[in-house]
Formats: structure tokens, C-alpha cells, sequence
């Protein structure tokens, strides 16, 4: 999983929640478009646990998979399956 860390969010109200935006790309093309081999590189082991972003953040899948559940103010919006050669 590797991440690229923008600016903080714009603050959106409840009714206007962004859902979490899924491209499949393979890793060749994630590269010439968005230079991954420069972004952070995080890992987990199979889990489960609440996360929360503090901004926006875009992140490129290289194996395995997770359901995305929103939770608490976000829970308007889809769960979502994010997983190898996605770009969220």
C-alpha cells in the first residue's frame, strides 16, 4: 500500500461526504502517472480497526485486499472493496 499525503481536507457537511474513488491501474501506469515509487509505503496484517483520515490522501494498492466500511459521520457513504492495482 503506498501513500501519497495531501492537504488537509476541505471541512464537508453531512449531507456532502465523498465516497472513496476506486481506478484499477496497473503498477506501470500508477508510476507514469503518479511517480508511486516515491510515496510512503505502509502495511498491516490481516485486522480490523477504525481509521480516520485528517486530509485527503490518494493510495496506490500493490497486494491484497480490504473492505472499506464508513463508520460514524461517514456512514452515509458505501462500503467499499479496494484492492491490488486500485488507485483510491
Amino acid at each position: 500500500w503506498l501513500e501519497e499525503h495531501n492537504e488537509p481536507a476541505a471541512p464537508t457537511s453531512a449531507m456532502s461526504k465523498p465516497e472513496i474513488t476506486v481506478t484499477k491501474m496497473s503498477k506501470d501506469e500508477a508510476e507514469s502517472k503518479h511517480k508511486i515509487s516515491k510515496w510512503g509505503t505502509w502495511g498491516c496484517e490481516v485486522s480490523k480497526f477504525d481509521w480516520e483520515y485528517s486530509g485527503t490522501e490518494t493510495a496506490y494498492v500493490l497486494e491484497g485486499e480490504v473492505l472499506v466500511t464508513p463508520t460514524g459521520a461517514w456512514a452515509s457513504c458505501k462500503p467499499t472493496k479496494v484492492e491490488a492495482c486500485d488507485l483510491v
